[in-house]
């Protein structure tokens, strides 16, 4: 979280193939490819870190993204690819963690997924301006 300069290309490009991999394992209207409920979006897209959040709003957006997780695991399980085993277990294991990992995992990935979206707003609509 320390500007656009702290996302390497290895960051950003790995946060694209898995959002580019996660988003095709269902249709666009689908409940896992949609954001999370306002009353969780909302604060953390206004808050400038974890420290500037309401109580509660972190672990009441980490249990609904655990829950998404979960279902996209089940999906990706159906697959007999080798690289979408890894990411069914990689989804899996976020239910095995305590509410503070999960929390603390939903906050560091919310402001670099953030960041990496700005980062992109940037290099794509104001090239040459700043």
């Amino acid at each position: 979280r320390g500007g656009a300069h702290s996302l390497s290309d290895d960051v950003v490009g790995n946060i694209g193939f898995l959002r580019r991999r996660l988003s095709g394992q269902s249709d666009p209207w689908d409940l896992t490819n949609q954001l999370i409920h306002v009353s969780s979006s909302l604060p953390l897209l206004r808050a400038f870190d974890e420290t500037d959040l309401p109580a509660g709003i972190a672990t009441a957006a980490a249990s609904e993204l655990v829950r998404y997780s979960r279902e996209l695991a089940a999906r990706i399980s159906g697959s007999s690819g080798e690289e979408d085993a890894i990411l069914a277990q990689r989804l899996r294991s976020l239910g095995e963690l305590s509410d503070h990992e999960q929390t603390a995992g939903l906050l560091n990935s919310f402001f670099t997924w953030r960041e990496f979206h700005w980062a992109n707003f940037y290099a794509r609509h104001l090239r040459g301006v700043v």
